[in-house]
């Protein structure tokens, strides 16, 4: 909220963390995104999920509210859900069409396989549609190409959480479409690099390693200014500061010698979502800012100066609390690496 203008929706299965999501300016709540779930395993119920519903509005009885429908779950007992929930107070009914994979197969032959793969979620948005008076939103397998069946079979909105990125083109699209002197911004739930011939490590849409070279490259070629916020939460990943130093140390290299003649630069800042270990809210330091580890090395001091330009005066007072060092230390680093 402190650096978007869109509205934000919060996704988790324990109705008491969402209190503290609202609190920090989350205007929606979703019980659902289940998939982490069926991984290990575990399936919720329909009275579960009916259990988990009525908790949810029982705390928060005026805030939206969206309740994925499972797909493991038989058509007719998806339509009957649906409609219990609405009776519980759901404003949004959610489907799910199992994972998405990218087609084996190009052409008219890659188009089959994506209309097949959304069949599923396709024929629930259809049948939950007519049965409902609320919204109901698509989800799960689909794709540009099979997001227009979902809205004329009677869905209000579409969600597109591609397991594989299969829709990595438009990353690059974007990011090559960026004129000379501009900016971009990007927003991820995990930063990692995949692909698609691997097993998945993550549970929302990943950027790829081409993405992150293509990045540095319009950093450097069309001097751009590019925004990255990362979401830090229960699933993150071990490996993704080290993964996305290399796209912040772009700019040092950009910057390191007047005959490079860059003026492309990099920022990236952390969203931590609040009580994503059930310690309630962040302050709004820790909200944006990642924890800074005091170092004297040569190259995390221009790392930090170069993160240092993009803060403001109340920032930097409270990375003086956040910072975990004794207090010389502490007053040198604020002073002389960061002011």
């Amino acid at each position: 909220m402190m650096i978007l203008f869109l509205h934000i929706c919060v996704s988790s299965v324990d109705p008491l963390a969402f209190p503290s999501a609202v609190e920090a300016g989350a205007q929606m709540v979703e019980i659902g995104n289940y998939d982490s779930f069926y991984e290990m395993g575990i399936q919720f119920s329909p009275e579960q999920i009916l259990k988990l519903t009525r908790e949810t509005r029982r705390i928060l009885p005026s805030i939206t509210l969206s309740v994925t429908v499972p797909h493991m779950l038989s058509l007719p007992d998806q339509v009957k859900l649906a409609e219990l929930l609405e009776q519980e107070g759901a404003d949004i009914i959610q489907t799910e069409g199992g994972k998405y994979s990218s087609p084996s197969k190009p052409g008219v032959l890659g188009l089959i396989e994506k209309v097949t793969t959304a069949t599923p979620t396709l024929a629930v948005a259809y049948s939950i549609s007519r049965a409902v008076q609320i919204p109901v939103m698509c989800s799960s397998g689909l794709s540009a190409v099979t997001a227009p069946m979902a809205l004329t079979a009677g869905a209000a909105g579409v969600l597109s959480f591609q397991r594989f990125q299969a829709d990595e083109q438009g990353w690059v699209d974007t990011i090559k479409s960026v004129i000379f002197g501009g900016a971009v911004r990007i927003s991820t739930m995990d930063w990692l690099g995949q692909s698609q011939y691997l097993r998945q490590t993550v549970f929302w849409p990943s950027l790829s390693s081409a993405v992150s070279e293509l990045l540095k490259q319009v950093i450097f070629s069309k001097h751009a200014l590019v925004n990255m916020l990362v979401t830090y939460w229960s699933h993150f990943l071990d490996g993704t500061d080290e993964y996305l130093k290399s796209i912040l140390y772009s700019t040092i290299l950009c910057h390191s010698s007047s005959r490079n003649n860059c003026k492309g630069r990099v920022k990236i800042k952390y969203y931590i979502v609040p009580g994503y270990k059930k310690t309630g809210p962040q302050n709004p330091i820790k909200t944006v800012f990642k924890e800074l580890e005091c170092a004297d090395d040569k190259l995390k001091k221009m790392a930090l100066r170069v993160i240092a330009e993009s803060l403001l005066e109340e920032e930097i007072a409270g990375l003086k609390e956040e910072i975990p060092c004794d207090g010389h230390q502490q007053q040198r680093l604020v002073n002389d690496e960061v002011l």
